[in-house]
């Protein structure tokens, strides 16, 4: 029907696609999670979990809390990063493509803004900064409002550093038939990122690491096709 490029760098990704269906009319078909955050309604944002072998210094971190609202980004150099000739017309891999051809554009200094997140989940400021924005989940006892949530589909790593398991699973069990939930073992936070959909890609245990993410894609295909006439 279509296809997915799965090297793609979203931050924070899925979270704002449950914003999106939390407040606005229409509501999307369906959403995908892969590795992603539903909501920071959840006790692991709320324990001072240390995510880095130390906690973050505040010096490490000003300036992205004292300066306007900006976009950040990722170098061309950075794995994940999706450049359109990636792939052939068809939507499949190029194996033609090499990274070489796009160099950073002169010198790209290093930047810290990616600390945030294991900042404020140490600090436990997530819930609070999202006040009013982030809706949860506790509503799904509400049989009609359930009704009108789109199906979402989770793949989640259960070796995931960033992201507790739970945080995903948790959501799921919530939203009962209005979720699919496929769980990645032995995978890390954004496992799939660098692979596309037809790699091939084996971990140390000898399981298949795509095997999650085609899965969820046919899920996928099948409540999309679900809408079209």
């Amino acid at each position: 029907m279509y296809r997915i490029h799965v090297p793609t760098y979203f931050t924070p990704g899925f979270f704002l696609a449950t914003i999106i269906a939390h407040h606005l009319t229409p509501k999307p078909a369906a959403l995908l999670s892969i590795t992603g955050i539903p909501t920071f309604h959840h006790a692991f944002f709320n324990s001072f979990v240390l995510l880095t072998p130390d906690p973050i210094p505040d010096y490490e971190v000003e300036q992205y809390l004292v300066e306007p609202v900006s976009i950040g980004r990722k170098p061309p150099s950075f794995d994940a990063v999706l450049f359109p000739e990636r792939l052939l017309s068809d939507g499949t891999k190029n194996p033609a493509f090499s990274k070489t051809e796009f160099p950073p554009p002169g010198n790209d200094k290093n930047n810290n803004r990616g600390l945030l997140y294991g900042y404020y989940v140490y600090k436990g400021e997530f819930i609070a900064l999202l006040e009013g924005v982030d809706l949860g989940f506790s509503w799904t006892g509400d049989k009609s409002k359930l009704q009108e949530w789109p199906t979402t589909i989770f793949i989640q790593g259960d070796a995931d550093e960033g992201v507790r398991e739970d945080v995903c699973s948790d959501t799921a069990r919530q939203l009962g038939e209005r979720a699919v939930y496929l769980m990645a073992p032995g995978q890390n936070h954004l496992f799939e990122s660098t692979y596309y959909l037809e790699d091939e890609v084996r971990d140390q245990e000898g399981r298949d690491v795509m095997d999650a993410v085609r899965r969820a894609i046919g899920a996928l295909d099948r409540v999309v096709a679900a809408y079209i006439p």
